[in-house]
């Protein structure tokens, strides 16, 4: 397996949650800070544990403007990486559906 499949699988498991899943759908429409996440998220207990699972497995981005003031944003390079391998994946399962296709075909 490789470093980046590995990597990927990583972001993947960590997007498993609904909560994070919430937060980077909010982040993709515009950065905010966590303050302004805590208050239009469903849930906002917790909401920095999963910023920084989010940004420590590199789906988000965050910049620090002051001791409290964090601005988060999405990394579009990352999420790419994550619909890529998932879009090989849907490529090689046609793939082999084909092939089992055509040999169910071929026997009957």
């Amino acid at each position: 397996m490789s470093k980046r499949t590995v990597s990927v699988q990583v972001m993947l498991s960590v997007l498993g949650l609904d909560r994070r899943l919430e937060l980077i759908e909010k982040l993709s429409v515009k950065p905010m800070s966590n303050a302004a996440l805590s208050k239009v998220v469903a849930a906002p207990i917790g909401i920095w544990d999963h910023l920084s699972q989010l940004t420590s497995v590199g789906l988000l981005d965050k910049t620090r403007y002051s001791r409290r003031d964090v601005v988060y944003n999405v990394n579009v390079d990352a999420l790419n990486e994550v619909i890529g391998y998932l879009t090989s994946l849907r490529d090689e399962a046609k793939e082999s559906n084909d092939a089992a296709q055509a040999i169910r075909s071929a026997e009957a």
